[in-house]
């Protein structure tokens, strides 16, 4: 076969390629409005809630290209874990005339945090489907506090916190909390982790040495990314001197009487202890 030949059959090929291609994507476009659903969904919400609260979604249909709400329009909406497993349906309803449905479920309160959000649609005009990554978690706050403001070299600080949702104020029960304190000169002396009680309450004693660096001491709370810090003063002091008086209502008694009186203590600058 000569070169020219070889060229013109080549150039054949091709032609006919590019047919079938043209060809292909004309019937491509004339189904496509028999093979697309000529419906959009909408959802309006958040992407964290709080377990066993109540939480809202608004979910709006729409018709591709005009806009036009579809009432009727089947809704329902699951929960699934994102690291997989059965979905768990929360809610089920039908758009309103205006194509909207607002949705309100409970939000369950022993699913695993990493959830996916799966919200379906269907109607007439056809079915459509959304997923959005969601967290079930809660926000603590924790308060922390000590039996008193200042201390003494060698005394015994009672540090007690409480840990409580943000949310709905529920305790966080078998939840850690650590505890670190730090000295008046910014060195980490103490850190414990305790797990919390049933009531969120986790309680740890800081024994202080005799010799020991003073200052104010920074005490901190933390729970995941949640923390709180309180400071307390570690000096050597000396408390004022008060004196203690007695007196009875009587200046005797008969054996088996009931003795009565009251116990007064004075500093001596004049104040009352």
């Amino acid at each position: 076969m000569s070169k020219r030949a070889k060229w013109v059959v080549g150039g054949a090929a091709v032609f006919i390629a590019g047919a079938a291609v043209l060809v292909g994507l004309a019937l491509h476009y004339a189904n496509l409005p028999e093979t697309v659903d000529d419906l959009e969904t909408i959802v309006l919400g958040q992407s964290r809630y709080v377990p066993g609260s109540q939480a809202a979604l608004r979910v709006l249909v729409r018709q591709v290209g005009g806009g036009q709400p579809i009432a009727g329009a089947a809704v329902t909406v699951a929960l699934q874990p994102t690291a997989g497993g059965r979905p768990v349906e929360v809610f089920q309803g039908t758009t309103d005339q205006l194509g909207a449905a607002d949705v309100a479920f409970t939000v369950p309160a022993d699913l695993e945090s990493a959830q996916t959000l799966i919200v379906e649609t269907v109607s007439a005009q056809g079915s459509d489907r959304l997923e959005q990554a969601v967290t079930l978690d809660r926000d603590y706050k924790i308060l922390l506090t000590t039996d008193k403001p200042i201390y003494q070299p060698g005394q015994v600080i009672h540090l007690r916190a409480l840990a409580l949702s943000s949310f709905d104020r529920v305790p966080a029960s078998g939840s850690e909390i650590e505890f670190i304190v730090a000295d008046g000169k910014g060195n980490k002396v103490f850190r414990q982790t305790v797990e919390t009680s049933a009531y969120g309450i986790a309680a740890e004693d800081f024994q202080l040495a005799n010799e020991v660096n003073t200052g104010n001491y920074k005490i901190t709370a933390q729970m995941g990314n949640t923390s709180s810090e309180r400071t307390v003063t570690v000096e050597h002091y000396v408390l004022p001197k008060f004196e203690l008086a007695w007196a009875t209502e009587r200046s005797f008694y008969l054996p088996g009487e009931r003795v009565q009186g009251s116990l007064t203590a004075e500093y001596f600058y004049g104040k009352t202890v």
